[in-house]
């Protein structure tokens, strides 16, 4: 079985602090319109979004707090909030960088991409 707590190492290659990726849940936040990574009662990391007709969402920017950097938090954020959205059917607008380039790499969320035709 795997380790399933992320290292965050120090530029001596020591690790700063473990992760454990069992404990970090995400939700999405509609009051705040961002989806969240929170690791206990912290909040690890956010994706902003905004809801536009028709059934679109606008993902705008994507952050990590510094205490939780160099983790993959954001990654792990970002691909359960793709998945959410393209559950909830709505096309996918990606202007915010990291977004936009974890979508040239991954892509099994083209089809609920905008501008891009769903697969028949």
């Amino acid at each position: 079985m795997g380790d399933d707590r992320l290292s965050n190492a120090s530029e001596d290659g020591v690790a700063d602090e473990t992760v454990d990726a069992a404990a970090l849940q995400f939700r999405r936040n509609d009051e705040a319109h961002r989806y969240e990574a929170v690791l206990g009662s912290e909040i690890a990391g956010y994706a902003e979004f905004v809801l536009r007709p028709p059934a679109r969402i606008v993902f705008t920017h994507t952050v990590t707090e510094p205490a939780f950097t160099g983790h993959g938090i954001a990654t792990r954020l970002v691909e359960w909030a793709l998945s959410d959205a393209r559950d909830r059917q709505l096309r996918i607008v990606p202007r915010c960088p990291f977004i936009a380039s974890y979508l040239e790499t991954h892509y099994q969320f083209d089809d609920a991409l905008e501008g891009r035709s769903p697969a028949s």
